[in-house]
């Protein structure tokens, strides 16, 4: 749990970082039962919420071979068994059982329709929790379920770089989280 992002296998950085990963863990209120991590990349929200829960079931969905080929990697170094989906994310939802928390990562074209995909399967009082770095996304996600939206956290980390002169703080890509629940 809190692996820094250079000790996960990862392409090109396709990976929630590790400030991203606490925020997004403590919005998804993770508990016993069955979690999706779509788009997965790296597997590494949904490897650290096994980590932080031994009762839960994780399912990695990601459709690239070569990432879902770094979540068995990183799951494995971790030690937390997650089941690697290696599919698009609207036809392996209807494979899975329900869940009661989805982090979806990435983005992408259809970010709208696998947020509405994913919250008609989720568990009675489940929460969603969705990453957008692109603006296309961020529109998708402020049109998606609004009503069942229970917060938009926009997270901005700055790290500390030595220069000849001194200190600087350099900022990372901010990072917006949407927030969803599912009634009762």
């Amino acid at each position: 749990m809190g692996l820094a992002d250079e000790e996960y296998a990862h392409e090109g950085g396709m990976i929630t970082s590790s400030e991203v990963r606490a925020v997004a863990l403590s919005k998804l209120h993770v508990a016993p039962g069955v979690m999706w991590d779509i788009g997965a990349a790296s597997g590494s929200v949904g490897l650290e919420a096994g980590a932080l829960c031994d009762q839960l079931t994780v399912y990695a969905i990601e459709q690239k071979e070569n990432r879902a080929r770094h979540i068995r990697q990183n799951a494995a170094r971790v030690g937390v068994a997650a089941q690697v989906i290696n599919k698009n994310a609207l036809d392996a939802m209807a494979e899975l059982p329900p869940p009661r928390c989805v982090f979806l990562g990435g983005g992408g074209a259809q970010v709208g329709e696998i947020l509405t995909a994913a919250f008609e399967c989720l568990c009675p009082g489940g929460r969603i929790v969705a990453a957008a770095v692109m603006q296309e996304t961020e529109a998708q996600l402020t049109a998606t379920h609004p009503l069942y939206r229970t917060e938009i956290v926009d997270v901005s980390v700055h790290h500390a770089k030595q220069t000849r002169a001194g200190t600087r703080m350099v900022p990372a890509n901010p990072v917006k989280l949407y927030c969803f629940q599912k009634g009762e």
